[in-house]
């Protein structure tokens, strides 16, 4: 799951439009570069990937719910909150 479908399924649990502009990855690291912190955009642009599967073997254990569901609950909870807060 990318960082962008992250970000879309919080903002859809919070109700709120999708706003991310589609920026070329080597845009970004050319901005990074210019603000002196060139070195920041492979762990900011890189891709991380993370494989569940031996963790869940190992713990004979399977996720309560799925991942895209419990991103996009975490919204609408956050959105619940604030609203009560205020």
């Amino acid at each position: 799951m990318s960082l962008a479908e992250i970000l879309d399924l919080l903002r859809d649990g919070m109700g709120l439009p999708h706003r991310l502009v589609p920026t070329p990855p080597s845009l970004l690291a050319a901005g990074l570069r210019l603000a002196g912190k060139g070195g920041m955009a492979e762990q900011l642009l890189g891709d991380l990937t993370v494989d569940t599967a031996a963790f869940c073997r190992a713990f004979d254990w399977t996720p309560p719910t799925d991942a895209r569901a419990a991103i996009a609950a975490c919204g609408k909870a956050y959105m619940t909150k604030r609203g009560a807060e205020r």
